[in-house]
This record gives C-alpha cells, sequence and structure tokens, in this order.
C-alpha cells in the first residue's frame, strides 16, 4: 500500500480536483474533506458504484464511468492525431502541416493527460460528432475548470 500525504501536493483553496481512474474514491473523499471541487471517474462500474456512494455525503458529484481511451475515440473520430512526446509543456492543439495534432506530455499524470485531451478537442471544436454524454460532460467541465483557472 502507498500512502501520500495530500496536503503536500500545495494546492490551493477552491482547485479543482480531477481523480483519472479514481478507483474506490478514497483519494476523491480526502480532496472532498480538504474542500476541492472534484470530478472523478473510473473505468469500472463497481469502482464508480462505490466511489459514487463513498462521496456522496461529502457533496461529492456522482463518479462517471468512463475510460481514458474513450477520449482518444474522439479525436480519431475528429480525424486528429495524438502525439504522446517529451519535454517542458502539457500540450495543447495544434496545426502541423494541414494535419490536426494534439500533443501531449507523456510525463503527465492521468488525469493531466485527459484534461490536456478534453481542452484541446474543444478548441477544435465537437459539433460535427456523435459523442457519449458521459464523455461529452467531462470535456466541458474540464474547459470550465480551465476558464475558472485562467
Amino acid at each position: 500500500m502507498i500512502t501520500v500525504d495530500l496536503h503536500e501536493l500545495s494546492l490551493k483553496p477552491g482547485y479543482s480536483v480531477l481523480d483519472a481512474g479514481c478507483g474506490s474514491g478514497r483519494d476523491s473523499l480526502a480532496f472532498l474533506k480538504m474542500g476541492y471541487e472534484v470530478t472523478s471517474f473510473d473505468a469500472s462500474e463497481e469502482m464508480v458504484r462505490m466511489s459514487t456512494e463513498l462521496t456522496r455525503e461529502a457533496g461529492g458529484k456522482p463518479t462517471r464511468l468512463m475510460r481514458f481511451e474513450e477520449l482518444e475515440d474522439v479525436a480519431q473520430q475528429l480525424g486528429v492525431s495524438i502525439r504522446y512526446e517529451t519535454g517542458d509543456f502539457e500540450g495543447g492543439f495544434c496545426v502541423l502541416k494541414s494535419q490536426k495534432v494534439l500533443i501531449v506530455n507523456k510525463k503527465l499524470l492521468p488525469n493531466r493527460k485527459a484534461a490536456v485531451l478534453a481542452i484541446g478537442m474543444h478548441e477544435i471544436g465537437l459539433d460535427a460528432v456523435f459523442i457519449k454524454p458521459v464523455v461529452r460532460e467531462f470535456i466541458e467541465d474540464e474547459v470550465a475548470r480551465s476558464l475558472r483557472a485562467a
């Protein structure tokens, strides 16, 4: 078992936290109790149920049933390539020789990778493709979160 002191993360009051692959919701609950707004998702129906139940009393939003790969699937529907690279950046959308590309720092934690993909796809535009409602909500929430942080 790994133990992490969440207070050492230096998050400022009012920050929003994305718990990608949240499992049972233990970390989501800890962040909620520390006063953060938490969005969480997991690929397991059982973990989504457990996380939602665990965080409900602390005012948590329901955990979403979603896989990280679903964000990559949306990019593919948009005709966008995703490149995972290393460097001193988080990532974003660009056009390279007429090819639409989302570049993501592969050293980022999964929650940051998901946020970079969501914001980049929003910049491209999502009106022309069908997106599973839970994935669309996630993208919209990440865009709103980034605007509040700016």
